[in-house]
């Protein structure tokens, strides 16, 4: 069995990758649907991921100086998946701060 974190599973086309989470992730992280896109940035070592949540679209950066970088793009393209659920891991992020009633 290909772990679901392998490279060779996930294509990478103009620096970017569709990506499809687990059912318990979407639940656990709190998003609308399993679907994310994950963008490298390979000229500032940073990426990000493109997600829903709370009826609305959102992304989220790994920069190079961010104290929780894994390893920049390189992580990111090795294991694209636990890239994308550590982004989504973070304490704040700016869905967090949204309330649909207050739109």
């Amino acid at each position: 069995m290909v772990p679901e974190d392998d490279p060779q599973l996930h294509e990478f086309i103009d620096d970017c990758c569709e990506l499809k989470l687990q059912a318990d992730d979407v639940e656990s992280l709190h998003l609308d649907r399993p679907d994310i896109l994950l963008e490298l940035r390979s000229a500032q070592d940073a990426y990000g991921v493109f997600y829903a949540a709370k009826g609305r679209e959102w992304d989220i950066w790994c920069h190079p100086d961010d104290w929780d970088n894994p390893g920049g793009v390189a992580f990111a393209r090795r294991h694209p998946i636990d890239a994308a659920r550590q982004l989504l891991k973070r304490s704040w992020r700016a869905d967090f701060g949204f309330s649909a009633d207050e739109d």
